[in-house]
């Protein structure tokens, strides 16, 4: 899973961030972590995406394999007046692109009208 939420340079220049992130992994029940991907691999809420009306911010990574970038665009083009940024990272964007994930957070509640 590192793999897949992490970047090779990230898990290179970060192994301590790594190391908690896989501790706290290693800490979760087998049986609820494989309950919740099969929750999420079965979810297909698209047809809903149309009725948000509150503003909303879509973030992606470059890198990750699930959602890919442009599954996650996909997403927020469902999403009436969704912003959506591609992050340089994997899965775990916080992490990955600490920087670059607060500012555009920070940026879009700052703003809260989602244009």
């Amino acid at each position: 899973m590192l793999e897949r939420w992490f970047t090779p340079s990230f898990r290179a220049s970060e192994p301590d961030a790594v190391e908690r992130i896989r501790a706290d992994l290693l800490a979760t029940p087998v049986e609820g972590y494989v309950s919740c991907c099969a929750a999420l691999r079965d979810l297909d809420e698209r047809r809903s995406l149309a009725h948000i009306s509150s503003p909303t911010q879509v973030i992606g990574g470059t890198w990750d394999p699930a959602p890919r970038p442009e599954a996650a665009r996909e997403l927020a083009s469902l999403i009436p007046n969704a912003r959506f940024a591609e992050l340089p990272a994997a899965h775990l964007t916080n992490l990955g692109a600490e920087q670059a994930f607060n500012e555009c957070v920070l940026g879009f509640l700052r703003h809260g009208d989602g244009g």
